[in-house]
């Protein structure tokens, strides 16, 4: 289909109108982020560790999580410890994909009263998923001891504050546990996905607009 050349607006309307008729999964699937701050008042002024992990179920898609834009709130100390697919270090971004069976970032902190960071998900998992293979959970914990046994502000067994399920269909699922008896339940709160192509779909379609509006010339005909 070629578009009009000669009138601005209506190309304009006939991208929309395009756009407006592709899948919902095609026009908004794309990484995932949640804005997590976790509540650590109840245990500022303790040491302890930070623990994130990204495990994948029995057949996933590939899949990765970044953990971007941190705000300790505290201090990091000492060398973190890896296992699997996982690069980079905190406070700069740390991403951890679901290569192999565990894979996870394990850092020393100095608590303060609050932390917070930019969780991001991508990966054929999230931007192309099949509908049918495993998904992958994301884990958030913290620990009082560097074995990992003894979880901080969290009634989960297995220690973590929260967790985001990442669903076969490319949709993510989170669950935040109540805090222990040290904290005000939840610790954790994640603001609401947003597909990040909706925001580029906007630019675009304002991108369009400018234009067509720049080459609209003013009439001098009374």
């Amino acid at each position: 289909m070629r578009l009009p050349r000669n009138n601005p607006i209506l190309r304009i309307a006939v991208v929309a109108g395009l756009l407006a008729l592709l899948p919902a999964e095609q026009l908004f699937a794309g990484p995932i982020a949640y804005l997590v701050t976790v509540n650590t008042g109840a245990i500022s002024g303790t040491s302890g560790f930070l623990d994130f992990s990204f495990a994948p179920g029995n057949g996933s898609q590939a899949a990765f999580v970044s953990i971007g834009s941190f705000i300790p709130g505290g201090s990091l100390f000492g060398s973190p410890v890896v296992h699997g697919g996982v690069s980079g270090v905190l406070p700069g971004t740390v991403t951890i994909d679901n290569s192999t069976a565990f894979n996870d970032y394990f850092q020393g902190f100095h608590f303060g009263t609050t932390i917070q960071f930019l969780l991001s998900f991508g990966g054929l998992a999230v931007t192309s998923p099949d509908g049918t293979s495993s998904g992958s959970t994301f884990g958030f914990g913290m620990f009082e001891n560097s074995a990992g046994t003894i979880p901080l502000l969290t009634t989960d067994p297995f220690g973590n504050a929260f967790t985001v399920d990442v669903n076969p269909d490319g949709s993510t699922t989170p669950t935040v546990f109540p805090a222990d008896v040290l904290g005000a339940p939840p610790a954790a709160t994640l603001a609401t996905p947003e597909p990040a192509s909706c925001a580029l779909l906007a630019l675009g379609v304002s991108v369009l607009f400018a234009r067509g509006r720049r080459a609209i010339k003013p009439s001098t005909t009374l």
